[in-house]
């Protein structure tokens, strides 16, 4: 098994805040130093944070009718509007930009 495939095989199993003492077992058993156990670790719950906070704002928006619309046609409706936007928003920014530059109220959570 990898260095990677063991860090995520701990992160799997261990809970998020983990002890000296157990980052320094997972440490040796990747045989990586302390501080790269940590920092993966880290970024691990970061992402986790995030794609929480994303999930979170997509079904929000769901709910919107802009919704309906496929990412195309929101993306040719921001350029009509002179959005600045990058091709790698999300349906679901997309809906929120326009809603919020149309001074739509918010959906409600």
């Amino acid at each position: 098994m990898t260095d990677k495939g063991i860090l995520d095989l701990c992160f799997e199993v261990f809970p998020s805040d983990l002890t000296s003492d157990m980052i320094h077992s997972v440490a040796v058993l990747a045989w990586l130093p302390v501080h790269l156990v940590e920092e993966y670790f880290s970024k691990q719950k970061r992402k986790i944070q995030d794609t929480l906070a994303n999930d979170i704002l997509r079904e929000k928006w769901k709910n919107h009718k802009l919704y309906g619309m496929k990412k195309s046609q929101l993306e040719l409706k921001c350029k009509e509007m002179n959005l600045q936007f990058h091709s790698t928003l999300a349906k679901h920014e997309l809906v929120q930009l326009i809603a919020t530059e149309n001074k739509e109220p918010s959906i409600p959570t």
